[in-house]
């Protein structure tokens, strides 16, 4: 089939280049059909990892019950706090920098790779390192099966780095289905090792081992699937510049993942763990829609970018409808979690649905605040395309002192309800704070 690209005052074939899909079938793909396309296939993807995760949350709830589900979660959150670092906003910058200069991807993707996984090594020992500090404890705070579980799930940052990497060269080509492959050839076996693990009813800091295994698999096949051959460079000026311009952005999603995360460390330090496991099985489903505008702004960003520099009034008027997107999805999302909540709950908790009852009242208050995610979402990736990144570290900053200063407060009294009344609280701070200065440089083409 052949698909025409929207040119100045008429439908024409312009020429573009070739779009080669995941069986190797060539086509031309207009700019509507590439970002419904590349949503599309990510939403699939998520629809298959976020059944996968429930799947494995599933398992884990009935095998291990509350409290070995709430040592799952504190190994989890832990370690995913090193992930937004290891990542450090880089694939935007690098993305950009591939647009501008043509044929450039095996130069900056090489020199990517190699500071990215310097990086992650070095986190990953930070990471193990930071145990030595936490407070251990029987039924609160990291026990010694939560420690040994986050020192075998620290192996994942580098993992997570590789894949961070590729998905760069997909972002750049707009071929998130060889992303999605990948991803579906790593669920397949963490769900696979998830179960047998669970069967055999090992340790469930050893079920972290399913996720290692796993997403080194992903990360394999994401650069099989990658056309270039991508080897690490070691270009110390391109390290630097792609590190001093992405430092905005990286201290900005490491504020965000700060305040993001900061309940769960909290609850772990100051409430039981059946608390964190009641708190984290509604975090699980919260999570799984928190993608969707990620993805979605993963698809428009490169058009942003291309749109930005020759269309002023078409950048707007994509802008406008794609954040009216966003906008009506999350509030469906919302009204679903609300009504159906119990259900998911109770189906999830199976004979178990006594100690998990108050998940439902969690994942309630939690759909609240989807709507400011998915909004803050779209004004920050505005404002990265318009250059204004350098803004967002001090706005991520008094949204992280705010939640942080919150949490402290309360969760140690009212633990998990407020934990999740915060979120809410914070994510319509943090949406007011992005409003200001997108309100400012909406305005530049009128």
């Amino acid at each position: 089939m052949l698909w025409f690209w929207d040119c100045p005052g008429q439908k024409q074939k312009c020429q573009k280049p070739d779009v080669n899909n995941a069986l190797g079938v060539k086509y031309h793909m207009g700019l509507k059909t590439k970002i419904i396309f590349n949503t599309v296939i990510q939403i699939f993807g998520r629809l298959f990892t976020a059944a996968t995760t429930y799947l494995v949350a599933l398992l884990l709830v009935r095998s291990y019950g509350v409290f070995g589900f709430g040592e799952f979660v504190k190994i989890t959150t832990f370690v995913s706090y090193f992930y937004i670092i290891s990542d450090f906003g880089a694939n935007a910058i690098v993305v950009k920098k591939m647009t501008d200069e043509k044929n450039s991807e095996e130069k900056f993707l090489g020199n990517l790779l190699s500071m990215r996984i310097l990086g992650s090594i070095a986190l990953m020992f930070i990471a193990i390192s930071l145990l030595l500090f936490l407070p251990q404890g029987n039924s609160q705070g990291f026990t010694k099966t939560a420690r040994f579980g986050i020192l075998l799930c620290s192996f994942t940052i580098i993992s997570q780095s590789l894949i961070t990497t590729a998905n760069a060269y997909f972002q750049k080509t707009m071929r998130y289905d060889k992303s999605i492959v990948a991803v579906v050839c790593g669920y397949l076996l963490t769900i696979s090792l998830a179960y047998i693990f669970s069967f055999a009813r090992v340790s469930i800091s050893v079920v972290s081992l399913a996720y290692v295994f796993g997403g080194f698999f992903t990360a394999a096949i994401s650069f099989l699937l990658i056309r270039q051959k991508i080897l690490p460079l070691f270009d110390i000026g391109i390290w630097k510049n792609i590190f001093i311009s992405s430092l905005p952005l990286g201290l900005m999603l490491t504020l965000n993942v700060v305040y993001f995360k900061a309940d769960s460390f909290i609850l772990t330090l100051t409430r039981p763990t059946q608390e964190v496991g009641i708190y984290g099985l509604a975090y699980k489903f919260f999570e799984m829609s928190l993608t969707l505008p990620t993805f979605f702004m993963n698809s428009l960003y490169p058009v942003f970018l291309e749109k930005r520099q020759n269309e002023g009034r078409g950048f707007l008027k994509i802008l406008k409808k794609s954040g009216l997107i966003l906008l009506l999805a999350s509030l469906v999302a919302t009204l679903v979690f609300i009504v159906f909540a119990p259900t998911l709950i109770n189906f999830t908790s199976g004979d178990k649905q006594v100690d998990f009852a108050g998940a439902i009242s969690a994942l309630r208050i939690l759909s609240l605040s989807l709507p400011f995610f998915f909004v803050s979402s779209f004004l920050m990736w505005f404002l990265i395309a318009n250059n204004k990144q350098k803004i967002l570290p001090a706005l991520y900053a008094v949204s992280m002192v705010f939640n942080v200063v919150l949490n402290l407060v309360f969760i140690p009294t009212h633990g998990y309800l407020a934990a999740a009344t915060i979120t809410v609280v914070s994510e319509a701070v943090v949406m007011l704070l992005l409003i200001i200065p997108c309100w400012k440089y909406q305005t530049y083409d009128n």
